[in-house]
């Protein structure tokens, strides 16, 4: 799963509050569409209509490249200094994913490893013969009681007197 970062030092960025609300949602969808994508922060022109679904995103995209933090390149825009911004490399990303499959993998093997028979084979076997004998009477049942406590010999208590079984 990727996941887009908006660090806390964005919150108070004098260029990124000179954004309309519009730019600022143009941004942050463009960031997500990237990571997504594994793009690196490159967005297509072709692709724009899917960050920004509401019309046409010439005036935002206007604001964004104002300040610095989308560049027209000659297939669309490009956000600059991809990592510097917070994001995950594309090539992060899959190595990522390759060690959580390997995990996965581990893991996996290790659970197969642990059920050597079927549950059913030994339950099964065993809870028919259980109840036969339980219906002919050969089940033995014994009740099982406490055992008497006595309090050792020197170690009274002034409530109980020595020697007394409680």
């Amino acid at each position: 799963m990727t996941d887009t970062r908006l660090p806390e030092q964005w919150l108070l960025n004098r260029d990124l509050d000179k954004l309309s609300h519009p730019a600022w949602r143009l941004l942050t969808r463009a960031l997500m569409y990237c990571n997504s994508q594994g793009t690196d922060g490159e967005i297509d022109e072709i692709y724009l209509r899917y960050v920004f679904p509401w019309g046409d995103p010439s005036a935002e995209i206007e604001e964004i490249v104002a300040i610095g933090w989308m560049v027209k390149t000659s297939e669309g825009y490009q956000i600059p200094d991809w990592e510097g911004r917070g994001q995950s490399t594309a090539a992060e990303m899959a190595e990522y994913r390759e060690k959580a499959r390997a995990k996965q993998k581990r893991y996996r093997q290790a659970r197969k490893e642990l059920r050597t028979t079927p549950v059913t084979s030994d339950v099964t076997g065993y809870v028919g013969k259980d109840r036969h004998k339980d219906r002919q009477g050969q089940a033995s049942y014994t009740e099982n009681s406490w055992p008497v406590a006595e309090i050792p010999k020197g170690q009274s208590d002034t409530s109980v007197r020595e020697g007394e079984i409680l």
